[in-house]
């Protein structure tokens, strides 16, 4: 993938450049004055590293010499980049100001595989890893919104399962500190994923708890606690309209959790039509999903592909009987399976 600039010709989006834009959007800044304009990253004077790479790439890619200046009495190094232009550039891309940064779209939908680096250069700038302590566990921490939201969705898009809360702000010895997004990475399988990004070598000797897990399309975890509050105002519907889901803070869930899956064998009959000779379900639901999943099969079996295809949810619902209406969306849960179990058979036999 390249990127067109107005400043540049273009720029190739390879690994160093997206590891330079995570470390703006965890440690950079920039500084806009009438007789300066330019692009500075505030690290620990421990980050040498960071700096480094940092210079390299500016070499590389922009043809631009850095200044590393250390500042000691603050424990801290300052990298600038001295370049209106990429100041500008930086600054349409990612915004300015740590509350105000986020990812662009064209970054956000990069493949999985490249967003890697991106990764690399925002937990190296505003994450930690601690392999150490009784249970590993790795950090990220920012006081962007915006910013915490989307490090959840590129986590996810590698297979790691984070955890997400926030940490109101506070005065710690003196100092203020602003209310702020964390991310956690605990889980065994998520932790190795993460450290192999980070180029960590993570080798856990205990054995893999599965209480959350992934397949090609979702996360599937536990909910671990559940409160009840006494609450007087205004209440949102979060529903998302003709799916039955609600989207929350930190999930997008179905309104009960069912999942339904069902299974055709499909044969020719001696005209050559083929037809659902045998079917079956596997549901985890409540007793509503269970009796929709098994009209769906006494209603399929039998019926060629075609008139199985158009059994809908008010087929289900007759057949099932009476069903409270909170519960009407189980017909619809049952006709979605049937018509994804044929839509599979399909590509199968295309294949």
């Amino acid at each position: 993938m390249i990127i067109e600039v107005k400043i540049y010709l273009l720029i190739p989006v390879n690994n160093e450049l997206l590891r330079l834009f995570g470390y703006f959007l965890a440690e950079g800044n920039i500084q806009e004055k009438i007789t300066k304009v330019r692009v500075s990253f505030a690290l620990h004077i421990k980050e040498k590293d960071i700096a480094e790479d940092i210079k390299k790439i500016a070499k590389d890619i922009f043809n631009l010499e850095v200044n590393i200046t250390e500042k000691p009495e603050r424990n801290g190094l300052v990298v600038t980049i001295n370049s209106v232009k990429v100041a500008r550039w930086f600054k349409n891309l990612f915004g300015n100001g740590a509350k105000n940064k986020k990812i662009p779209n064209v970054l956000m939908n990069l493949p999985p595989e490249k967003q890697k680096a991106l990764i690399y250069g925002l937990w190296k700038g505003d994450g930690y890893v601690n392999l150490q302590r009784k249970g590993p566990r790795a950090g990220y921490s920012t006081i962007s919104y915006h910013l915490a939201q989307q490090m959840k969705v590129l986590l996810l898009r590698q297979a790691i399962a984070p955890s997400y809360y926030v940490e109101k702000e506070k005065v710690v010895r003196g100092v203020k500190h602003q209310e702020s997004y964390r991310i956690h990475v605990g889980q065994r399988e998520s932790l190795i994923r993460l450290c192999k990004i980070l180029g960590l070598d993570y080798s856990p000797k205990s054995y893999s708890a599965i209480d959350s897990w992934f397949d090609q399309n979702y996360l599937y975890t536990p909910i671990t606690n559940v409160e009840k509050i006494d609450y007087n105002g205004q209440v949102y519907n979060l529903e998302v309209e003709n799916s039955h889901s609600f989207t929350s803070e930190a999930f997008c869930v179905h309104n009960c959790g069912d999942i339904m899956k069902v299974f055709i064998k499909v044969e020719k009959d001696k005209k050559g039509v083929e037809k659902i000779k045998d079917i079956s379900f596997k549901t985890m639901g409540c007793v509503a999903a269970i009796a929709s999943s098994d009209a769906v099969c006494e209603l399929a079996k039998g019926k060629t592909l075609e008139e199985a295809g158009k059994i809908n949810k008010k087929n289900i619902l007759a057949k099932v009987g009476k069903l409270p209406q909170i519960k009407h969306h189980c017909s619809i849960l049952g006709e979605e399976a049937l018509l994804a179990a044929i839509e599979d058979y399909e590509k199968k036999k295309k294949l």
